[in-house]
């Protein structure tokens, strides 16, 4: 048994071998071989590799990167803005359009006091304006919502509804359009009328003296005009914000007998407000009002007594009046500052 069993292995043996070299006559790879004869403890079979891929089935992407060396392109330059146009100056034509009546008996020529460069002296530090209240309690026509408790007739101490409500609101325009503003509400017409100009040359000349600044004075009233049977006269103006009271503005001279030397200054100035409020509401402006008495203006070239509006108005028409005329005094105050000269 043991004889045929070893026999039997020896035929196997040899049958392999003669297997093996006719394979590698016939080009069967080491690998086959390997396999037939039963060596795999020295190597693994290895995973199928993938196929070879062609250039069609490939996705190019093209990065294209700039040389090293190379600046960054130039920002593009912000575009200049264009500087705000000068006010333009007055002309001849608009002094013809301006009127000026009143009892003194003084000949001005308004063009060569409208086209006059002004006095005013803007560069100084602090502020350029006062607004101040002669008559502060003189007060408009009741209407819905704008009542008042009367301290006479048509007058009131009541801030929110004199003629100081007026004031208030050209303070805050000019202080909006840039130009620092004082606004002082003392009463001088309460509870004595008389004697209201004097009281109210002492506030002036106390702001003075503490603002040496200030270039314009400004006493802010509300005019008394009646029609013929006595009523208060209601003058009006429309503009595109609304219907707004129509302003007067005062000049005082020395034909009164008091000094004042320097009342073509004050007039100057005066039309040139005119001709600027013009130019933003046509019709807005009643004639100028050159008259024989001071009215304090010789505290400064730049005083003027500004009517806004009349008894007959009411307040919101007044205060439309009011912004309109701080614009204009704005832009008047531009054209005669001495910078411009």
């Amino acid at each position: 048994m043991e004889r045929n069993g070893r026999g039997k292995i020896l035929i196997a043996f040899l049958t392999a071998a003669v297997i093996v070299r006719a394979l590698a006559a016939t080009g069967v790879d080491a690998a086959a071989q390997r396999a037939l004869t039963g060596e795999f403890d020295a190597e693994r079979l290895a995973p199928p590799a993938p196929p070879a891929q062609t250039t069609e089935d490939r996705v190019w992407v093209l990065h294209v990167l700039p040389p090293a060396d190379e600046p960054p392109a130039p920002a593009e330059p912000e575009p200049e803005m264009p500087e705000k146009p000068p006010y333009p100056p007055f002309t001849e034509a608009e002094a013809e359009d301006l009127s000026v009546a009143g009892s003194s008996t003084y000949d001005v020529d308004k063009a060569a006091l409208l086209l006059a460069p002004g006095p005013l002296d803007l560069s100084l530090a602090g502020a350029k304006v006062l607004v101040v209240h002669t008559h502060t309690c003189e007060a408009y026509t009741q209407s819905p919502g704008w009542e008042y408790p009367e301290s006479d007739a048509l007058r009131t101490t009541d801030p929110e509804r004199s003629v100081v409500q007026v004031g208030r609101v050209v303070a805050e325009e000019l202080t909006a359009a840039g130009i620092e503003t004082l606004h002082d509400e003392t009463l001088h017409d309460y509870p004595r009328y008389n004697g209201a100009y004097a009281r109210s040359l002492e506030t002036v000349e106390r702001e003075l003296a503490e603002h040496p600044s200030v270039q314009v004075v400004v006493d802010l009233h509300r005019d008394a005009a009646a029609d013929p049977e006595g009523n208060p006269l209601r003058q009006t103006v429309t503009t595109p914000e609304g219907e707004a009271a129509r302003i007067m503005l005062v000049v005082g001279t020395d034909e009164g007998g008091l000094t004042h030397p320097g009342w073509r200054d004050n007039l100057s100035f005066a039309l040139k407000v005119q001709a600027a409020a013009e130019r933003i509401a046509p019709g807005i402006c009643r004639s100028v009002d050159l008259r024989r008495e001071r009215f304090n203006q010789h505290v400064r070239p730049g005083a003027v007594l500004a009517e806004i509006g009349s008894t007959g108005n009411t307040l919101p028409e007044a205060i439309l009046a009011g912004k309109i005329f701080a614009r204009a005094l704005a832009d008047a105050m531009t054209i005669a500052s001495a910078d411009r000269v």
